[in-house]
């Protein structure tokens, strides 16, 4: 009796967490942070069922909530439920729930907030607890962000190549949310190469799947990139379709309620008026 409650419970844990979860990759995060504070609120599950439902859905709920407010501007309350979630995780000594918790969640998160050197351990556990894991989703997860830090660290030249391989690997075997988010990596590599007509045809490819599939959740971020990419061709773009682009990609990140990508945007929007220049010399921010 008790474990089929404790079996019910699991269940409509996963079934809030995962209308959650597609709230937040379509970009709605009120809906999204309601239905993981009604997931995590629910009866406490007994860690012996997990293996019925892949990971610890408690986890995996606290996970999301991460990113959550990792994009609604709780920079520093994401950091440490990103922390204790992975602590979480190897204390329960479930491989499948530690590697879920980092991939789908620590790593990324880092990503976006620049933090790296938190990246850089996360990934290093993430390496150490996985490397005889047959699964290509881990394995090619593990490639990508390997290869984002090369090319965040500044070796494109190393990195950018894996990624792309690594990218063309997850896309034979699975599909993740998180694709809107890696190949806009690959696009920033493109960029530091020197091959920006590339990576803004690239990026064009990766804004009309996004908003196609209605994946918002990154549609921002990308739309900012997208930005400084053509503010790095002021040949082809005016600084008022540079100024345009950054201004859509604000107007979806209010939207949202994601004021993460809405305060860079902003600082790109600000560095625009304070340094419009003439057009050979235009201020070009990081693509980061």
């Amino acid at each position: 009796r008790a474990g089929k409650d404790y079996r019910i419970a699991d269940c409509q844990l996963l079934g809030r967490r995962m209308r959650a979860t597609s709230a937040f990759y379509m970009g709605d995060m009120k809906t999204a942070g309601q239905a993981i504070e009604e997931a995590l609120g629910a009866s406490r599950s007994a860690s012996s069922h997990i293996i019925d439902m892949h990971f610890d859905q408690r986890i995996a709920a606290q996970s999301l909530r991460a990113q959550v407010q990792l994009l609604v501007g709780n920079t520093g309350q994401a950091m440490v439920a990103l922390d204790t979630n992975v602590k979480q995780a190897i204390a329960l000594s479930h491989p499948a729930t530690l590697w879920y918790t980092l991939a789908i969640s620590a790593i990324p998160a880092t990503l976006i907030a620049g933090t790296l050197h938190k990246t850089r351990h996360f990934l290093d556990v993430l390496k150490k607890s996985s490397e005889r894991q047959p699964l290509h989703i881990w394995r090619q997860l593990t490639s990508c962000y390997e290869s984002i830090l090369l090319i965040r660290e500044g070796d494109p030249a190393a990195g950018v190549p894996l990624l792309g391989e690594a990218l063309q690997q997850l896309r034979n075997h699975v599909e993740t949310p998180l694709c809107s988010m890696l190949h806009t990596e690959y696009v920033s590599g493109l960029a530091a190469l020197r091959l920006e007509p590339l990576a803004l045809e690239t990026l064009d490819e990766i804004h009309t799947n996004a908003v196609e599939h209605h994946d918002r959740w990154y549609l921002p971020e990308i739309m900012r990139v997208k930005a400084q990419l053509m503010l790095s061709q002021p040949h082809i773009h005016a600084l008022e379709e540079v100024r345009k682009m950054l201004t859509q990609a604000l107007d979806t990140a209010r939207q949202d309620g994601t004021h993460f990508w809405a305060w860079r945007i902003n600082a790109d929007l600000n560095r625009l008026k304070i340094a419009p220049g003439t057009p050979a010399h235009r201020h070009c921010p990081a693509v980061h």
